[in-house]
C-alpha cells in the first residue's frame, strides 16, 4: 500500500494472479505531493492486463499530464516502455505488457486537490489474450 511520507514507496510490489492498487486517500480525495511506484509481477507464462476502475486526477494543461499522473511502464525496469501517462478523468483502455512485469507510478504535486485519485486492478492473462487487444 502507498502511504504519504512512506520513504519506501517507490519499491512497492504486487504479485500474483490479481490484485488491486489506488491512490492514498485522505477522506473523499487523493494526497498532495505522492510519490508512488509498484512493480507488478504475475506467473511465468502470463502477461499483465491493467484496468483503471477509476481515474479522477487533477487535468494538466495541454496533453502532457505534467501535474498529478499515472504513468504505465512495461517491463521489469522503471525505464521501460511507456504505455501511457493519464491524468484528468479519462479512463484509458485496458493495457497490456508484453512479459509478466509492469511498473506503474503515481505522482501528484504539494497543491491540495478535490479529485478523487485513481483505482486500478492487475489480472494475469495468457499471451494468447493480447491478440485480442491488436
Amino acid at each position: 500500500m502507498c502511504f504519504p511520507g512512506n520513504i519506501y514507496n517507490n519499491k512497492l510490489t504486487l504479485s500474483g494472479s490479481s490484485r488491486s492498487l489506488q491512490s492514498p486517500q485522505d477522506h473523499s480525495s487523493y494526497h498532495s505531493g505522492s510519490s508512488c511506484d509498484w512493480l507488478i509481477t504475475v506467473p511465468e507464462g502470463k502477461i499483465v492486463k491493467l484496468k483503471f476502475d477509476k481515474l479522477d486526477l487533477k487535468p494538466s494543461y495541454g496533453s502532457e499530464c505534467t501535474v498529478d499522473y499515472v504513468e504505465v511502464f512495461d517491463g521489469k525496469q522503471i525505464d521501460g516502455k511507456s504505455k501511457g501517462k493519464f491524468c484528468g478523468d479519462s479512463k484509458p483502455e485496458d493495457i497490456l505488457s508484453s512479459g509478466r512485469y509492469m511498473w506503474v507510478r503515481f505522482r501528484t504535486d504539494p497543491q491540495n486537490s478535490n479529485c478523487e485519485g485513481f483505482k486500478a486492478t492487475y489480472t494475469a492473462e495468457d499471451k494468447s489474450s493480447k491478440l485480442k487487444y491488436l
